[in-house]
């Protein structure tokens, strides 16, 4: 029965701070939004997945048993093959920059 609790407990955790995160989006929706304060929201993001996806991917990766060839060639590989991924994703999907009015990708 405690394991539920602390589940119970975990998962209203990560939904409250969700919501209350979410938010800011009903404050901030019809202000024009500074480039400083843009800039600060942006880093702090890419800060935020830089951390989830080194410490939830890249470390245990790091950590676990391969026989074939060395742990860091093949976490060294995967993130090359997931930039080149994202790189042509970028572009191929057709997208608006915020800065430009031409449409960028194919």
């Amino acid at each position: 029965m405690e394991e539920y609790l602390y589940s119970i407990i975990g998962i209203s955790l990560i939904f409250v701070c969700t919501t209350i995160g979410a938010l800011f989006v009903f404050f901030i929706r019809k202000k024009e939004i500074s480039p400083k304060l843009t800039k600060i929201f942006t880093g702090f993001a890419s800060g935020v997945m830089l951390s989830a996806s080194f410490f939830s991917l890249i470390k245990p990766a790091l950590e676990s048993e391969i026989t074939y060839m060395p742990n860091w060639a093949v976490v060294g590989i995967a993130v090359v093959l997931g930039a080149l991924f994202l790189w042509g994703i970028d572009k191929i999907v057709p997208h608006l920059h915020v800065s430009e009015s031409k449409e960028e990708g194919v």
